[in-house]
């Protein structure tokens, strides 16, 4: 089992100093995050990014990078059905508010959307209160995230309590991104190498 390690609300990561060559483009910089990390979500209820940006973003990324989308709502994610199956990447994870969430999963018709659009409602909807924190943890949870911090012993305890006796459902976890710094990731990364994750 091998625990895929990103960060969440990537543009907050990309927009810090410290991990980017000062002349790299902008559309190049996931694909840059992408040769040292496995995962990023994007999350486009806050950021005013179109298709072509996003595009652009997920051009030259390798086939086994995980790229989750977060979505303002409903009639956010019915904008983006359309583009969503012209993108060149099937995103991982399509993150709705719990209440825009609830009421897609009881109307059929939007999940027949989400199926023609390629989205399989069952394995990459979720809401965002479906996300492991440590503030909330929640059972089965295949996406954890943790704030970023320094004490490695405080990620071990986090990730011990998330695995738990079911590392089989754990598949991805981010960090904060527009708090998290290169150091804090590969630590972590080391970490879960050490556990055996």
């Amino acid at each position: 089992m091998s625990i895929k390690l990103g960060v969440y609300n990537w543009q907050g990561f990309a927009s810090g100093g410290g991990y980017y060559p000062d002349d790299l483009p902008d559309d190049w910089k996931l694909s840059y995050f992408s040769n040292e990390f496995s995962s990023a979500c994007v999350d486009l209820a806050t950021e005013a990014l179109d298709f072509d940006g996003l595009q652009q973003q997920v051009d030259g990324l390798s086939e086994d990078f995980e790229l989750s989308l977060v979505f303002a709502g409903l009639a956010q994610l019915d904008q983006w059905l359309f583009y969503l199956q012209q993108l060149k990447f099937k995103p991982q994870a399509l993150i709705l508010p719990p209440t825009a969430f609830e009421s897609l999963i009881r109307d059929e018709s939007g999940l027949s959307r989400l199926r023609v659009s390629g989205i399989e409602p069952a394995r990459q909807l979720m809401a965002q209160n479906r996300l492991w924190t440590p503030e909330k943890p929640c059972a089965q949870c295949r996406i954890a995230l943790f704030p970023a911090q320094d004490d490695m012993k405080q990620y071990r305890v986090w990730i011990e309590r998330w695995v738990g006796n079911r590392p089989e459902l754990c598949e991805t976890l981010w960090l904060q991104g527009e708090t998290a710094n290169y150091s804090q990731l590969t630590k972590l990364r080391t970490l879960l190498e050490l556990l055996g994750y």
